[in-house]
């Protein structure tokens, strides 16, 4: 009987090696390969070798001024490990210096493996209680949203962004052409003062948190 091949291959990089093996275990159990990197310096290897599909980079990694996690970002898919006692502004920063998520360290396991498959598959993924800081950040987009409020459409195209859509999945279920996509994306990203879709999808998820914050 031949051994099915793993859905994923994870590398994480933390200087909490019990962590770091728990979450490997954890990673491994759910049908997916992981190995540990213990500090940044010893990533390169690991990554040249293995080629993972996800890098969880530990909070504590990420560098001054987001610098390792910029570097890491251009090339890799990178979510980074935070917890409780990291402000909310952490997150933002973590998303405008190119992340594709913020995982919750103490996040529910069918939650957290969850998140883990659908950065691996290259979506946009910010855990709930991670969007949760957020929303105690100082930085706030109240004053953009305000004063340019985006369109039914627009709305739209934000929500699959965040949900990880790809400029031509956004375009075939609009019924509208990839260039539509890419001018209205400028636009709303202009609106909200935002550069890229990482800061977009985090928006979003402030914006949905904040909103069931305000119904409770």
């Amino acid at each position: 009987m031949m051994k099915e091949s793993p859905q994923y291959h994870v590398t994480i990089c933390s200087p909490h090696a019990l962590e770091a093996e728990w979450l490997a275990r954890l990673i491994t159990a759910a049908g997916c390969e992981a190995d540990c990197s213990p500090t940044v310096e010893s990533l390169p290897a690991i990554v040249s070798a293995r080629s993972p599909d996800l890098i969880i980079l530990d909070g504590c990694f990420c560098g001054e001024q987001m610098c390792n996690l910029r570097d890491l970002a251009q090339q890799h898919t990178v979510a980074v490990l935070t917890d409780r006692y990291r402000p909310g502004s952490f997150v933002h920063e973590v998303m405008r210096a190119g992340a594709h998520g913020c995982l919750w360290c103490d996040e529910d396991v069918d939650r957290f493996m969850e998140a883990v498959r659908l950065l691996a598959r290259g979506m946009v993924v910010i855990t709930s209680e991670a969007a949760r800081q957020m929303i105690d950040s100082t930085h706030t987009d109240s004053t953009s949203s305000e004063s340019q409020p985006l369109s039914e459409q627009e709305q739209r195209i934000a929500t699959m962004v965040a949900m990880g859509a790809t400029n031509r999945e956004i375009g075939e279920e609009l019924f509208i052409s990839e260039h539509t996509v890419k001018v209205q994306l400028g636009r709303i990203l202009s609106k909200l003062s935002l550069r890229n879709r990482q800061q977009l999808a985090g928006y979003v998820a402030r914006r949905r948190v904040a909103s069931g914050s305000q119904r409770q």
